[in-house]
C-alpha cells in the first residue's frame, strides 16, 4: 500500500509511514478529493495510516508473498474498498 500511495502521490522513496499518509490525503493533497472538506480528508488519511500501521514491516516497504490466501484477500479487500472512493 505504501509503495502504490507513494507512486501515486510523486513521493519520493525517503517519505513512508504516517506521514506519508497524512500528506497524501491532506485537503489539497495528491490522493484527495477536491470535493471533501477536511473531515473527510482527515478521515481517510487515518484509515490509511491505521492500515499501514496494521500490515506494516515488512509488507509497507517490499512486495510481499503470502501463504495463506485468506490473508492476502483480507489485505487486497482493505485496499480495494478504499479505491471505490
Amino acid at each position: 500500500m505504501e509503495i502504490e500511495v507513494r507512486d501515486a502521490g510523486g513521493y519520493p522513496e525517503k517519505e513512508i509511514g504516517k506521514t506519508l499518509m497524512l500528506k497524501a490525503f491532506a485537503p489539497g493533497g495528491p490522493l484527495a478529493k477536491a470535493s471533501d472538506d477536511k473531515s473527510d480528508c482527515d478521515a481517510l488519511a487515518g484509515l490509511f495510516a491505521s492500515a499501514l500501521n496494521q500490515f506494516r514491516n515488512p509488507g509497507a516497504h517490499t512486495r510481499r508473498t503470502f501463504q495463506d490466501a485468506l490473508e492476502a484477500m483480507e489485505e487486497l479487500m482493505l485496499a480495494q474498498s478504499s479505491a471505490w472512493r
